[in-house]
């Protein structure tokens, strides 16, 4: 697709199961892979108290440290 690639998307989704958890991640993979298989992503499933670290590790994966 056309246009700058400056653009950077972040979904929360409260309140699923962990099954519709794996659901959506699947199905967005598949999307992405479709839409922009060059960018690189991250996701991450979890519970609401662990959110803050959660984001915190897939930052630091796509800024590469481990």
């Amino acid at each position: 697709m056309a246009g700058m690639k400056d653009k950077e998307f972040t979904m929360v989704v409260p309140g699923i199961s962990r099954d519709e958890a794996k659901t959506m991640k699947t199905s967005f993979i598949k999307i992405k892979m479709k839409t922009a298989p060059n960018a690189r992503g991250s996701i991450a499933i979890g519970k609401k108290d662990n959110f803050a670290g959660i984001m915190s590790n897939c930052l630091k994966k796509l800024n590469g440290g481990f």
